[in-house]
């Protein structure tokens, strides 16, 4: 009766309504409705059309109705979006339909699990975390979803960081409930075929071991998949990283050990190499080092930039090395005043080299009033102080930069 000329005349009339144009009929159908491929004229996209096979009396048309009205209220990523309700007056007689977002994807019932097995652990446990928000999500706003079943489960073709998203489709009605109502129908009528839709025999035994799956209430059961799905997501990222990043970190340190390679160039390729592995507290002291932003990136955790402490002298005087006298000569002349601190210098280590590279004596730093006045010096009428270096200093610095990434790289390679 639906695809009937005088039926779809209705129901295009209806769709006009809600600035719809019909299309085709959907080459599937359920036991409750038709569905249709529909436009829509105000956001240029295709949606689709459940009509509901029955004809609509006083009491189901307002269940249907009020059904709507929840399912248009949710705006989860894996459940269907529900746009709008509206009526088809055909003859004496009216029929309910729904508008959804277009899915493009398979159904679980369509999907041979032959093949959907091939897909990683950590992936399909993913997919089954997914499913159980979706199913949260109508608990929340439906109660239950009153009709779910492998078909109506989508693998869509959405993809959010390279995983396909699941999709709850087309909900049941309240018409049909359930007895005795605080009965987990949905829980225990899929369970079972859940887990066995998503985990192989063997996978299930294994959490078995440590917990009985079937005992879990919803609840439980949600929380565990999830704690398993982000376990072994991870778990699967530190594997292939170590796998596929493994050559480069030998790479890296044998350049780290070959002196003859400044250590400017290698830490850039250091750094892209930290990035790609995601070590983030590694990342922080060679972003220092590369941008020379030693003091604002460490104010607060000094201690962490510790490997780049020199030691020398704090002056207000304003000394010229002229290589006839050594520092430690000068500061033993009590008019130098020149007084013993430990400096950790705050400019990028590319200048650090520079330095080593056009030194003929002693190095010298313009310390900040800020940094002045956090050391606690304060001497009447003097407000600019300098501090004095050896060349040996900025030498220890780049060997104990050598020795970090050395000591990182050869633990990463044996993990």
């Amino acid at each position: 009766m639906f695809k009937e000329e005088e039926f779809l005349g209705s129901f295009k009339s209806a769709l006009e309504d809600k600035d719809f144009i019909y299309l085709e009929p959907m080459n599937k159908s359920g036991g409750w409705a038709e569905i249709f491929y529909i436009y829509s004229r105000e956001d240029k996209e295709v949606r689709v059309a459940k009509v509901y096979k029955e004809a609509l009396g006083r009491t189901t048309e307002e269940i249907y109705k009020s059904d709507a009205k929840k399912l248009m209220k949710i705006d989860h990523e894996n459940v269907v979006k529900i746009f709008d309700k509206s009526i088809i007056e055909y003859g004496e007689k009216k029929y309910f339909f729904l508008i959804l977002e277009h899915i493009k994807g398979k159904s679980f019932k369509e999907i041979d699990s032959r093949i959907f097995f091939e897909k990683p652990y950590y992936e399909r446990l993913n997919y089954l975390s997914q499913t159980l928000d979706g199913i949260n999500e109508f608990r929340v706003n439906l109660d239950l979803h009153r009709d779910l079943h492998p078909g109506n489960i989508m693998l869509s073709d959405e993809n959010k960081s390279n995983v396909k998203k699941i999709k709850i489709i087309d909900p049941g009605s309240s018409r049909y409930f359930y007895e005795p109502v605080d009965e987990d129908i949905d829980l225990y009528s899929i369970k079972e075929s859940l887990l066995n839709l998503f985990l192989q025999p063997k996978e299930i035994n294994k959490i078995n071991e440590s917990v009985e799956l079937n005992n879990l209430d919803f609840p439980q059961l949600r929380k565990l998949i999830i704690k398993l799905s982000i376990e072994k997501e991870k778990e699967t990222f530190l594997n292939q990283n170590n796998k596929n990043y493994q050559p480069k970190a030998q790479e890296l340190l044998l350049k780290v050990n070959n002196k003859e390679i400044s250590i400017s160039l290698i830490l850039p390729e250091y750094y892209d190499f930290l990035r790609k592995i995601k070590e983030k507290k590694e990342e922080q002291w060679v972003e220092a080092e590369l941008s020379g932003n030693v003091f604002e990136l460490g104010k607060d955790h000094l201690e962490y930039f510790e490997y780049r402490k020199i030691k020398g002298y704090i002056s207000p005087n304003e000394l010229v090395s002229t290589g006839m006298y050594s520092l430690d000569m000068i500061a033993a002349d009590e008019k130098s005043l020149m007084f013993k601190h430990e400096y950790i210098p705050s400019i990028s280590i590319h200048e650090l080299e520079m330095f080593l590279e056009t030194s003929t004596g002693f190095g010298r730093f313009t310390l900040s009033k800020k940094y002045i006045d956090s050391i606690g010096i304060d001497i009447p009428g003097i407000s600019e102080f300098f501090f004095y270096f050896k060349p040996s200093g900025v030498k220890r610095i780049i060997v104990n930069i050598r020795s970090k990434i050395g000591a990182f790289l050869v633990q990463y390679i044996r993990k």
